[in-house]
């Protein structure tokens, strides 16, 4: 995962350059042309839900997003597990953002230096103005290089979801029911048959949620999708790690809730509440129905971090 990332953080880098001698005035002229269009606003302080990308979408929707994928979803465990230690798990989170951030600018650089490049001329979709970019403007090696990255890209993201979600199938669900807690090999391979298994169902959802995402960027359908069910997730772990009232049946009936009720706003209302307000509206759905539901546990109260 770490040499696909570098390898599209590189190919993104080489776009950067390559629009600095493609486009009259190099990047001094993207900028200033950029500026007079208001493309480099950068704050949008309104508090219009339909709005997908203002400053309280990304505080409060990024926020509870951000707690969701980091906190709750396999997908940041398996690496979080690599670590050495607690600390070091902790400072590669904290350390995640920041390159993120980096990450997302440089990506956004390119957007804009492709406006540029293209005159802010129309495209059916926002997701061919990269690729047509790449096949018909850059050279041979160069075009290669990107299109490498582009799947490198694809494949850290899909390798990393088939494996947790097989992993987790085999080790949680799989192994207990059948007995094979102590048997690693037959595990293994139950894992592997997982991996087929998850890799067909995803491919499927794909394509049963391409009607619903016409005129969509991947981007925006991919999370889209995973802020439905992070509302769930993230609703049921704070009510095993907060309510002593939540037990196991109301925190599912709670994540079915909560994950029911963001579904049908993308469905009904797609265009009258924006996808970064999923997660909270989720989160918050599946912590009232489950503690709403919820009769009381009689177990010890659960410890997180010593506290």
């Amino acid at each position: 995962d770490a040499v696909q990332m570098g390898l599209y953080l590189v190919g993104a880098v080489i776009a950067m350059v390559a629009l600095q001698g493609l486009v009259p005035g190099g990047w001094s002229s993207i900028f200033a042309e950029a500026a007079q269009a208001g493309k480099l606003a950068v704050v949008d302080p309104s508090f219009d839900i339909s709005v997908p990308y203002t400053l309280w979408a990304g505080v409060l929707g990024g926020g509870f997003l951000t707690m969701a994928s980091h906190g709750t979803d396999q997908l940041i465990v398996q690496r979080l597990l690599t670590c050495r230690d607690l600390v070091a798990a902790r400072k590669a989170l904290v350390g995640s953002g920041v390159v993120v951030m980096g990450q997302f600018l440089i990506f956004l650089l390119v957007g804009l230096g492709l406006w540029g490049y293209y005159g802010g001329r129309p495209f059916d979709t926002g997701d061919e103005i990269f690729a047509r970019f790449i096949v018909e403007v850059l050279p041979s090696g160069v075009s290669g290089l990107l299109i490498a990255g582009v799947f490198a890209a694809a494949m850290s993201s899909l390798s990393s979801s088939v494996n947790s979600l097989a992993s987790a199938t085999a080790y949680d669900f799989w192994a207990p029911w059948v007995g094979a807690e102590e048997d690693e090999s037959r595990t293994l391979r139950a894992g592997k048959f997982f991996t087929l298994v998850w890799a067909a169902l995803l491919v499927g959802g794909a394509v049963l949620f391409i009607p619903l995402s016409t005129g969509t960027t991947a981007v925006e359908v991919a999370l889209a999708i995973a802020s439905m069910v992070y509302g769930g997730l993230l609703g049921a772990f704070v009510l095993a790690l907060r309510s002593s009232r939540a037990d196991g049946r109301s925190m599912i009936v709670g994540m079915v809730a909560g994950i029911g009720v963001v579904t049908a706003i993308w469905v009904f209302a797609g265009t009258l509440v924006a996808w970064p307000w999923f997660v909270p509206i989720g989160t918050a759905v599946t912590v009232m129905v489950g503690w709403t539901l919820g009769r009381g546990t009689s177990g010890p109260e659960v410890q997180v971090g010593g506290v």
